[in-house]
């Protein structure tokens, strides 16, 4: 499920239990293609017949359109190594603002068209969870924000 946050954010609605009591073993977080997060990143970018507000919010964010087939869950060890310290350097970026360092210890990495959009499902901004977007190269585009 979306939602909207003031300004035209995008939120993507994901929940820590929705993962269950795995646990990472290297940089790819345990998720697999059936869990909600994957259902909710398809949702958010594909041009398959979502409803207008939907398609508002990804253009918005300037987020891909394309259809759901074409939004990818990254399992490469590699990959998600990349953009575990892309968020990693994302994070200590921002310390001089947070007061304080986030570490991330793995990470869920979609392709979406050409850019990946990273999630740390342990981090959390308030209630708020953000979802980093990096183009192949893994430099930082934006940051969206999801709950």
């Amino acid at each position: 499920m979306l939602r909207a946050l003031a300004g035209g954010a995008v939120v993507l609605l994901t929940s820590s239990l929705a993962l269950g009591a795995r646990t990472p073993k290297g940089p790819c977080s345990p998720v697999s293609q059936n869990d909600q997060i994957v259902q909710d990143m398809r949702d958010l970018v594909s041009e398959d017949g979502h409803d207008a507000p939907t398609h508002l919010w990804r253009v918005a964010d300037s987020l891909p359109s394309l259809p759901a087939r074409d939004v990818h869950l990254i399992r490469d060890k590699a990959v998600c190594q990349r953009a575990l310290d892309a968020v990693n350097r994302s994070n200590q970026d921002s310390a001089v603002v947070n007061g304080g360092v986030w570490i991330a210890k793995s990470v869920i990495v979609f392709q979406v068209g050409d850019v990946y959009i990273v999630n740390d499902p342990a981090e959390r901004a308030g209630e708020y969870r953000p979802m980093y977007v990096y183009d192949s190269g893994f430099t930082r585009l934006k940051v969206i924000f999801t709950y």
